[in-house]
């Protein structure tokens, strides 16, 4: 990568460099803009009768010239969930034009962390925006401010919606295909988003790119009474146990079809019977989905057919004194105590941890030339505890439905990885089937799914096939 530095900085102490990398064989010349975007917030903005609030958003803009002749450029926000995750993932994982090298296949690597050109990057046909929210990377309240302003749901909301209303703004990119593109958390915050850029400025996003999250709440709750959140996550167990070794003789669309068939047709029966369930129809039961799991028929009587994903995690490898990842269930670490029921950690977050935190930490000093001296927070808990909307709780179904009514050019891209134990993809595409739409609008929406966990993009042939694929959506979007 050549890179040129010229000092300059905006009234809002940006950053601005220029940079030509090499992608797809060819040269590519850009401009990133890094710094904190002021956000002075009104109180009418969510109909909240709280003064304004006052926040310094961490933005790291890339763009690309175009002549005066050329139609404008496509702007992609991107940023990642949590809530209380930094946007680093998705910056230097798959939307920015540098990557990390963050691990050997599923091994981890050691610093120094290589930063590669990223052949990959939608820069190659769009502006690439990377927002980090508050109390993330270098976001903060301003001093005077409460810290947990916008630690909540609609304040969130409120808050990422300003930052992309100003951002198009000052850069005059009104005119622009804008996309919205959020991991994780940030898949149910672009849904919301979405809807209150449409009702509250007339900003019509001409795109969603949702990444590794279901929309609703009963996909990822295990409390009491909870029956959903279990078959929504079976197809994700099958998969794993299927890439350990359970079941070598079948494909892994093989397993995964029939853990989806038994979660939509007998499972939720099985467990809305609870304690109806005679001791030989549990029985029975528990050897069928022993069969799908890799885990024992006698630990599934014990549970009541009921698998958390915390349980998962420890049960599936358990006779080999090994827990399986969180993130991406095919990363594999240890527990202190073998005999324990809980992971002490996630084994696919430690490996990539520190490879993104370090070369994150390098990047925007010696490529971008920022200098902040603050702690750039990657994963924090700052952002706890977040409240969520009286009645709603996590949900997104509504707002998607909602924007898409109002907004029927509105195209979707869904991302899902098969071996995400974080987020469990059948659940996802359970969730959308209750977007309130008209069939004709279905066709709006595309769901793809990966050989990969929650961080799609951290395996490299996905990555590649993640790349076409959100490269033809966004060609999909500008011709719609």
């Amino acid at each position: 990568m050549e890179e040129e530095t010229n000092g300059e900085t905006t009234e809002d102490s940006f950053a601005i460099t220029h940079h030509t990398i090499r992608v797809g064989g060819e040269s590519l010349e850009y401009t990133a803009t890094a710094g904190y975007l002021p956000i002075r917030e009104e109180p009418e903005l969510s109909g909240l009768s709280t003064p304004p609030s006052a926040a310094n958003i961490f933005v790291t803009a890339y763009t690309v010239a175009v002549r005066d002749d050329e139609p404008p450029r496509p702007v992609i926000f991107a940023y990642n969930g949590g809530p209380g995750s930094t946007s680093m993932w998705l910056h230097l994982g798959f939307f920015g034009p540098r990557r990390v090298i963050a691990t050997d296949g599923l091994r981890p690597i050691g610093p120094p962390y290589a930063l590669v050109d990223n052949d990959e990057t939608p820069l190659r046909y769009g502006d690439v925006v990377v927002v980090d929210l508050v109390n993330t990377g270098y976001s903060r309240m301003e001093t005077d401010e409460p810290a947990d302003t916008y630690h909540g749901v609609t304040r969130d909301v409120d808050l990422t919606a300003e930052v992309i209303r100003l951002w198009v703004t000052r850069n005059q990119r009104w005119n622009s295909p804008v996309l919205l593109a959020g991991e994780s958390y940030g898949v149910l915050r672009t849904a919301k988003v979405a809807e209150r850029l449409i009702s509250r400025h007339g900003l019509y996003p001409a795109g969603l790119v949702l990444i590794s999250s279901p929309i609703g709440p009963d996909s990822m709750d295990f409390g009491p009474g909870a029956v959903l959140s279990y078959p929504a996550f079976l197809p994700s167990y099958a998969a794993v146990a299927h890439y350990h070794g359970h079941r070598p003789d079948r494909t892994l669309a093989e397993v995964i079809d029939e853990a989806e068939q038994f979660a939509a047709r007998e499972y939720v029966p099985l467990l809305q019977a609870g304690n109806r369930l005679t001791d030989p129809k549990l029985k029975v039961a528990a050897q069928r989905l022993a069969q799908i799991t890799g885990l024992s028929a006698d630990y599934l009587v014990r549970t009541r057919l009921r698998i958390t994903n915390n349980r998962f995690f420890v049960e599936l490898l358990r006779s080999r004194g090994q827990i399986i990842g969180r993130n991406d269930g095919r990363f594999i670490g240890w527990n202190a105590d073998t005999a324990g029921e809980l992971a002490h950690s996630d084994p696919a977050y430690d490996v990539i941890r520190g490879a993104f935190a370090s070369a994150m930490n390098h990047y925007v000093r010696t490529e971008l030339g920022y200098i902040n001296d603050l702690p750039y927070e990657v994963t924090t808990a700052r952002a706890r505890p977040w409240q969520t909307d009286p009645g709603q709780g996590f949900s997104a179904v509504d707002s998607l439905g909602i924007a898409l009514r109002k907004h029927p050019r509105m195209l979707i891209n869904y991302s899902l990885g098969y071996y995400d134990l974080c987020t469990p993809y059948w659940g996802a595409e359970c969730d959308l089937a209750q977007v309130d739409i008209p069939p004709e609008l279905m066709a709006n929406i595309e769901v793809q799914h990966y050989a990969s966990g929650h961080m799609i993009y951290l395996d490299d042939s996905a990555r590649v096939e993640q790349a076409k694929n959100l490269e033809a959506f966004v060609g999909r979007v500008a011709s719609f």
